[in-house]
């Protein structure tokens, strides 16, 4: 007769060590992600929270800026406005100057004149 092949004896138990040692280290693995997603994720919010706040600083200074801008307008505007006014009361200080020269000069040739 010819002889039989030999079997090859598995050991529940050992079948089973392997898969709890499997399974062990895909849960760790497991883990491991989900700490790292964890992490990957508070970085992404703190960046975001960042950003956010840049957003706002960079509103904040535009805004300054044109109320600085305005208030600058505002501030040459009226000195402007000042300088304005002070030119008109000078022109007419000088056209009375001129009208006074005029008329002396006016009344000075009519006196040689006569």
């Amino acid at each position: 007769a010819a002889p039989k092949p030999a079997l090859t004896i598995v050991n529940p138990e050992v079948e089973i060590d392997n898969l709890k040692q499997h399974i062990a280290k895909l849960q760790a693995d497991f883990d491991k992600e989900v700490v790292t997603n964890n992490a990957l994720h508070a970085e992404l919010r703190t960046a975001n929270d960042c950003i956010e706040s840049l957003r706002r600083d960079v509103n904040t200074l535009k805004l300054n800026a044109d109320i600085v801008e305005n208030l600058a307008f505002e501030e040459v505007a009226g000195k402007t406005i000042g300088h304005d006014v002070e030119a008109r009361k000078l022109n007419e200080e000088l056209a009375r100057l001129v009208d006074k020269r005029n008329n002396l000069t006016r009344g000075g040739r009519q006196k040689k004149n006569h």
